[in-house]
Formats: structure tokens, C-alpha cells, sequence
């Protein structure tokens, strides 16, 4: 029976020890007044302690202060004779790194009476650092999601994430409802329907780019929804995995539309600038051969007796020329180079003066309307300039109107608060005087809006018109300050404003000199200088003819030797402004230098700066616009001589 009882004590011992000191987890035995009993060795190894270090402890020296409170409540709660389970705890080693285990505890009683607390414990340590580190993780995504998400939801620009494989859209920012005119959930359900919205004219290509390539850049219309279009400028990034291999496309999308109407405003500006340069070079040279044409065909007329059958062929010569003549002034008007003498003036007096001749020119089937603006403000231009406006207009307007309809013409005060598009260029901010022509007729589709005012550009049949009708106006009002917008709808009719800066002063009338035939001048010396060979001799002519002297000279050097070189007396000198080398200005002043006395006269086939600024006449400037007649000469000549 001894042997038995040893033999049981034995195995009791065994297991006993198997399961407490085996164990790889820690196993503790705590006493009902905290202190600790036993621990095992895998306690020793989680604590950082020997177990003689431990053993007679109290629980609470393994605790720092902040963990401290949750071991009591535990310690309490088995006290009380409740088990915990898998409750955190968390222990300091003496080297003071932190372990956190997984607890269980469970009173020893007996008899009701506690006599001890004993526990097993995991360490969880690495597991708690790994859940902590993923939360981490987690709450910085939502916060790099949630910038992510003010970031593209607070720029202009439309951002996007699609997948490389299938094309389908995986990310697209709010400005996309915008700027595409229709809904996320709609670019969601169909991959294509972003490509939907593109121009027909420009879907092909961008299909081909943007579907076939891994990065792209380009610029392309969209046509919305409610007819309005867009253009937009889209850049596509490849978003390559591990390997390398493209998964996804990130791209950008900025819309240019206003971009893209301001470069179209500085082409129609650089080539209304380039067409107006060559213009107003066409006619200064054709100014130059009209002079010598009606010039050498009035000397004709002069030599020939009366009821020659030659005078009828010489009278054919001289209307060609003022035909010609008229047609350069055109030109001239739409380069901005036309010498201009404007006036401070009331549009409403123009008008009325003006009145019939408009009617006439729009025929008995178009209904004419005039409403004008009693209190309208004064503005600074040409008259005869204004006049011409105003006739262009009105043919253009009855040219819409083959089978009739009504023409409204209205003058009215109008304050822009704010700058406003319109025509070529943009009517800034500012006090201005409208006249309104307004007609009923075909109407003009947006594609050729825009193009109204470019030369030679013409809605009609090429024979029946020249095209330079809108492209004067658009001249003319421009030398003077204004702009000029429109407004058409095909069927419907269009609106041309002309918007000319209001300026304060009075009225200024017209003076009319009574006109005095020259009389025939003896011993005059007049010093001229001009370029051409062949304008130089008629001049000389119609100068020679009525008795001054002439001395040529054929270029603002020469004229400067001559002057220098002279030893009589020189009356007046006529030069032209444009020379190679030294300009007609520049000549007028050396020559003044020398001879404070003589007098001026200027002439050209158009205006530079060296005349005046921006075409207009400095007040002082005696200025003859070629072609002129040899009466006009003289009298201008004779003009200026008188004021000596």
C-alpha cells in the first residue's frame, strides 16, 4: 500500500511539473494579499526575472503606474471569486521594456474561503505591436484619402484613375460633372461615356492616343451636353506595379477653352495686322501710279482742243484713276494707315445728315428704322470716316436681305462697368457711344462670326462682292479708339455695335474757306524731294507749270545737299515722309535748321508715325494725301506761303 501511495506522489509530481514548469507560456500562483507564491520558468524568461526575484513580491512591483490600475481591477475581480479571462495586461521588465500578455486568471478557494489566485498569461506582444502598426496604417490612409479627397475636390482641374487592362474608370474627381456635363455614376457604368462627350472631329484621335498609349498629352473639344463647347487639355501617367508592368493611368484634365479663344484673338489680330501691312504697302505704291495717271491725264486734257475725239478717251483714263483712287482709300481705311482729321462730334447729326442717302442705299423693299438717343454723348472721329461706317453697315445688312425686311439703326449711351466680349477683340470697361445696325435678314452661323472682319472674306457670291466692306469698318473704328462687336443667329438676322469712347468739349463746326483759283507764281523756289522717279517728274510738272522753280532732288540726302548747297533763297520744301534713308520728317527738320524760314508740305500715299501718331495729323503738319491734282497743290502751296 506504501508503494502504492509512492507511486501515485510520483506521477502527481510528473504531471505536476509537466504542466507547470513545462509550460511555454507563463504560469503564475498569487497569494489573497497579492504577494506572489510560485511562478514557472517561462515567467522568468516574460519578466526579465529569476524566479527567487519574484517569488514573496507583490504583483503590483511588475506594473509601471499607468497600467497599474487595470492589474487591481483584475486582482479584485478574482478576489471576489470570478474567473478572467484573456484580459491585457501589461508588465514592465527591469530593463524597461514593456510586455503585454494575455491573462487568465481563476481563484483557488476552499470551503469558500480564497486561498490563492492562479493564472496562465501569453505574450502578445508582438501581436498587439502588429495590430497597433495596422491602425496605424489604417488611420493614416483614411487621412491621406480624406486629403486626397479635399485635395481633387478643391482644384479646378479634373483628376482620374482608370484601369490599364479594361479601360474602365476607377477614380474621378467632382469637376468632372462640370466640366463633362454629365454625372460620375454615369462614367462609371460606361467606360466609353466620357468619350462620348468628345468632339466627332477630334474622337477618333484621341481614342487612338489615349486607349493605345501609357502616357499622352493632348488637347481636344468636348461638345456638352447643352450644345455648349469646350476644348480641354488632357495629360495621361502610366502607374506601374512591382514588376514594372503598367495596371493603371493617372491623368489631369484642364480646361482651356478661354486660353484657346485668346490665342484665336491673337491670330485674328496678327493676321488683321499683317493683311493691313501689306494693304497699306499695296497702296502707297498704287497711290504713287494714280498720280501719274490722272496727272499726266489732266495735262492731256489741257492740250487738247475742244471737241477732240481724244478728250473722251483721256476723260475714260481720269474716272479709272478716281475709281482707283477711291478704291486705295478703302485700303488705306482698313490698314489704319489713311491719314484721318477727326472731329469732336455728335454721332446724331452724321445720321441725320446722312438720312436719306442710308435709305437710298438700302432700296424700296427693306423697312429703314432710326431711333436716336437725344442726349446721346460726343465722340472724336472722322466724319467722312463715320459716314463711310455707316454705309458699309447698311449695305451689309441690306445684302442679307435679297427679299426685304426691316433695318434698324439706334444710338444710345452706353457704360460698361465691366469689360465684354464681342467681335474680334473685347470692349473693355468704359463710357461709350453705340450706334446699333440691326437686321432681319440671313443671319451668320458661330463658325463665321468670327471671321466678318477679315479681308476679302465675304459671305456672298465672290462677283458680286469685294469683301473689304466689314474689314473698312472694322479699320475705321479702330484708328478711332473703338471696337466693334456682332451678334447673328442664322435665320434670325445680326446686330454690328460700334462702340466709340464718349469725350467732353463742345461740337466743332466745319470751316469752309472759299476756294480762289492760284494764281500764277513767278519766283518761288520750292525744294523737292521725292523717291520715285516718276511721281517726282509730274509733281515737278504741275509745280513748273503754274512758275515755280523746282530743284529735285531724289532722296532726303540729296534734298539735304541741295538745301545746303543752294546759295538763292528756298521758299518751301515738299517732300514725301517715306524715303529710303532719311525720312520726310527728319529732312524738314534738318532743312529748318538751316532755313528757319521756309516753309512745309508733306505728302504720302498713307500715314506713319513719323506724320503723326496712329494716322492722325499733328496740328502744325501741312499734309496732301496722294493722289492729288495739280489744283490741290497749288492751293495748298499757296495756303501755306500766305502765312509767312
Amino acid at each position: 500500500m506504501a508503494d502504492e501511495n509512492i507511486q501515485i506522489d510520483s506521477k502527481s509530481s510528473c504531471y505536476s511539473y509537466t504542466l507547470f514548469d513545462l509550460n511555454p507560456d507563463p504560469v503564475f500562483c498569487v497569494g489573497p494579499d497579492g504577494q506572489i507564491l510560485d511562478v514557472n520558468l517561462a515567467a522568468e524568461r516574460v519578466a526579465g526575472r529569476q524566479r527567487d526575484q519574484m517569488v514573496g513580491q507583490h504583483f503590483s512591483d511588475f506594473f509601471s503606474p499607468q497600467h497599474l490600475g487595470a492589474a487591481a481591477e483584475v486582482f479584485e475581480e478574482v478576489s471576489a471569486g470570478h474567473a478572467v479571462v484573456h484580459e491585457t495586461l501589461t508588465i514592465t521588465r527591469p530593463d524597461g521594456d514593456e510586455v503585454v500578455l494575455d491573462v487568465s486568471a481563476y481563484p483557488n478557494t476552499s470551503r469558500g474561503r480564497l486561498l490563492g489566485i492562479c493564472g496562465i498569461a501569453r505574450d502578445v506582444t508582438a501581436r498587439v505591436a502588429e495590430r497597433e502598426e495596422l491602425r496605424r496604417s489604417e488611420q493614416a490612409l483614411r487621412e491621406s484619402e480624406e486629403l486626397f479627397r479635399q485635395l481633387t475636390g478643391n482644384i479646378d482641374q479634373v483628376f482620374y484613375l482608370t484601369c490599364r487592362r479594361t479601360g474602365d474608370l476607377i477614380y474621378v474627381s467632382p469637376q468632372y460633372e462640370e466640366l463633362w456635363g454629365q454625372s460620375i455614376e454615369e462614367a462609371h457604368a460606361d467606360a466609353t461615356a466620357w468619350l462620348k462627350m468628345v468632339h466627332p472631329e477630334d474622337r477618333a484621335r484621341v481614342q487612338s492616343e489615349a486607349f493605345r498609349r501609357d502616357d499622352y498629352d493632348l488637347e481636344y473639344r468636348l461638345l456638352r451636353p447643352d450644345g455648349s463647347l469646350r476644348w480641354v487639355h488632357d495629360k495621361g501617367f502610366p502607374v506601374r506595379d512591382d514588376d514594372g508592368d503598367v495596371t493603371r493611368v493617372a491623368g489631369i484634365v484642364e480646361d482651356v477653352t478661354d486660353r484657346k479663344l485668346l490665342e484665336e484673338q491673337l491670330r485674328q489680330a496678327q493676321k488683321m495686322e499683317s493683311v493691313g501691312q501689306l494693304a497699306g504697302g499695296v497702296a502707297h505704291d498704287f497711290n504713287n501710279l494714280l498720280m501719274v495717271i490722272l496727272n499726266a491725264a489732266g495735262f492731256l486734257d489741257q492740250g487738247l482742243p475742244p471737241g477732240d475725239p481724244l478728250r473722251e478717251d483721256v476723260e475714260l483714263i481720269s474716272r479709272a484713276g478716281e475709281r482707283g483712287a477711291a478704291l486705295v482709300r478703302q485700303l488705306l481705311a482698313f490698314s489704319r494707315r489713311q491719314i484721318v482729321n477727326p472731329k469732336v462730334l455728335n454721332v446724331n447729326d452724321v445720321v441725320a445728315e446722312m438720312e436719306t442717302l442710308l435709305r437710298r442705299t438700302v432700296g424700296e423693299k427693306v423697312a429703314f428704322l432710326v431711333k436716336k438717343d437725344p442726349r446721346l454723348g460726343l465722340t472724336l472721329i472722322d466724319p467722312n470716316q463715320l459716314g463711310q461706317v455707316l454705309i458699309n453697315l447698311m449695305v451689309n445688312a441690306g445684302d442679307a436681305m435679297p427679299s426685304g425686311g426691316t433695318i434698324s439703326l439706334e444710338t444710345a449711351n452706353v457704360s460698361l462697368a465691366e469689360g465684354m466680349e464681342g467681335g474680334p477683340d473685347q470692349v473693355p470697361a468704359g463710357e461709350y457711344v453705340c450706334i446699333s445696325v440691326s437686321d432681319t435678314g440671313y443671319g451668320i452661323s458661330k463658325e463665321l462670326v468670327t471671321k466678318v472682319f477679315e479681308p476679302f472674306f465675304s459671305t456672298k457670291d465672290k462677283a458680286e462682292a469685294s469683301g473689304l466692306g466689314l474689314s473698312l469698318v472694322y479699320g475705321i473704328v479702330t484708328q478711332a479708339g473703338g471696337k466693334v462687336s456682332v451678334y447673328s443667329e442664322p435665320r434670325i438676322g445680326s446686330t454690328f455695335k460700334v462702340y466709340l469712347p464718349t469725350v467732353e468739349g463742345s461740337v466743332e463746326l466745319p470751316t469752309r474757306q472759299p476756294r480762289r483759283r492760284p494764281a500764277r507764281l513767278r519766283d518761288e523756289v520750292v525744294l523737292l524731294a521725292e523717291d520715285d522717279t516718276e511721281v517726282r517728274m509730274a509733281v515737278a510738272k504741275m509745280l513748273q507749270h503754274v512758275g515755280f522753280n523746282v530743284l529735285h532732288a531724289s532722296s532726303g540726302t540729296d534734298a539735304l545737299k541741295r538745301c545746303r548747297s543752294h546759295e538763292g533763297r528756298l521758299d518751301l520744301l515738299l517732300t514725301d515722309v517715306v524715303m529710303p534713308g532719311m525720312s520726310g520728317r527728319e529732312l524738314a527738320i534738318h532743312v529748318q535748321t538751316a532755313r528757319p524760314d521756309i516753309r512745309i508740305v508733306y505728302m504720302s500715299g498713307y500715314s506713319d508715325d513719323m506724320i503723326g501718331r496712329h494716322g492722325i495729323l499733328q496740328v502744325d503738319d501741312n499734309y496732301l494725301q496722294k493722289p492729288f491734282t495739280s489744283t490741290a497743290l497749288i492751293e495748298k502751296i499757296e495756303q501755306v506761303l500766305r502765312r509767312r
